[in-house]
């Protein structure tokens, strides 16, 4: 809820109607404006875009995860903070006496330098002294990522370090997290604080099932290409033997792990928070691909990946049994034609997966296949050297 210092006004600059939020009165740097009131309502992509009032969830909502997002039909009837309008000069510290506002609900962005920022992910607070009758505004960058709804929003400040149109990676610039730090919202510090990288092309989105996984963006030129990089895997590496130790990793751990070595298991790195995932920790299996590995990190497109498309790989491509946990033994329902129904941490010995992965298994895996192979050929060897036969050339 906005606290007592702040009026919302309506007004017309551009020739249309818009609303923002001002200071009623002179206000020294860290007064309260918004203060978080449990609850807010909040939705999926899916559902925003299915709902009837799609339009007026889209302007009105901001990014409280990868794929939730808080929204109301009417602020009157909701949170007046909704019109929180965005600024994206975070270089200047110095507030304007000159302020002209073009609201989030026209698509458009305020002119001027912000004075707001978030102090704890429950309060937004004035970051610079704000004079009355100023406008109040924070840069959207503070909670969005790429796949905020507002991506594309064009900023009409027209000054020279004017983002222009808005595309909402601030989140991985060290410079702009350096700026803002302690004064992010929660969900862009933590997306900040992963180690691994994914394409902006890509994202996380939440499945029918209820389930999260990675997909491409639906915005047309996000399609991935046959060879494009997709992601790069982090986390926190250890040996097989502390895989065993009593306490150290969680069920949580196991599932998102990853084999990196015969010997060697990347799972969620610890923060402060405790273990949380990646992003890059939600890809799925499928038994018909989109993805395989470069390395024994890097994820790889196998083929042209299209729009909406759930971005795969085949758990096979990094797992030679040394991890038996449910996650990497289990009941594939990917209904694709190659789906082998049972899916166990060994299926990287299928010959017919190895000719059609190819080079696209893990290096480790790569190795074991070789090796394999090489066993085969000496026992075939052997066979038809005790046999008899002798092969010849003429």
């Amino acid at each position: 809820m906005l606290t007592d210092v702040v009026d919302v006004k309506r007004f017309d600059d551009y020739g249309f109607e818009c609303v923002g939020l001002f200071a009623k009165e002179d206000l020294p740097a860290g007064t309260a404006i918004w203060v978080y009131k449990w609850p807010y309502e909040s939705f999926t992509r899916a559902e925003i875009e299915a709902h009837p009032g799609k339009s007026a969830l889209m302007k009105f909502s901001y990014m409280a995860d990868d794929d939730r997002y808080e929204s109301c039909l009417d602020p009157q009837k909701s949170s007046l903070s909704y019109y929180f309008n965005h600024s994206c000069h975070y270089n200047s510290l110095l507030a304007e006496s000159a302020r002209r506002l073009c609201p989030r609900t026209n698509n458009c962005s305020y002119v001027g330098d912000p004075n707001c920022w978030f102090d704890t992910d429950s309060k937004i607070v004035t970051m610079i002294p704000v004079r009355k009758g100023e406008p109040l505004t924070y840069d959207y960058a503070l909670t969005e990522t790429e796949s905020s709804l507002h991506y594309g929003m064009k900023c009409l400040c027209g000054k020279s370090n004017c983002r222009g149109v808005l595309t909402f990676d601030q989140w991985r610039s060290r410079a702009f997290v350096k700026k803002y730090y302690g004064h992010l919202s929660e969900f862009i510090w933590r997306k900040h604080c992963e180690n691994s990288w994914y394409d902006p092309r890509a994202e996380l989105r939440s499945k029918a099932n209820g389930e999260l996984g990675m997909f491409c963006r639906t915005l047309p030129g996000m399609e991935f290409r046959a060879g494009d990089k997709v992601l790069v895997f982090s986390g926190k590496v250890v040996h097989r033997t502390q895989l065993l130790e009593e306490g150290a990793l969680s069920a949580r751990d196991l599932q998102m792990s990853l084999q990196v070595d015969s010997d060697l298991v990347q799972i969620p790195a610890w923060k402060e928070s405790g273990d949380f995932s990646e992003t890059t920790d939600y890809i799925n299996h499928s038994c018909d691909p989109s993805c395989g590995m470069l390395d024994s990190v890097t994820v790889v497109a196998l083929r042209d990946i299209e729009l909406g498309e759930e971005i795969t790989i085949d758990y096979a491509m990094v797992n030679d049994g040394l991890i038996q946990g449910p996650s990497d033994n289990f009941k594939c329902l990917c209904m694709s034609p190659w789906c082998r129904g049972e899916i166990t941490s060994n299926d990287w010995k299928i010959v017919e997966l190895q000719e059609r992965y190819g080079r696209f298994f893990s290096p480790f895996l790569l190795n074991l296949i070789a090796k394999s192979k090489e066993s085969k050929e000496r026992e075939s060897s052997y066979d038809n050297h005790a046999n008899g036969r002798v092969d010849s050339v003429y």
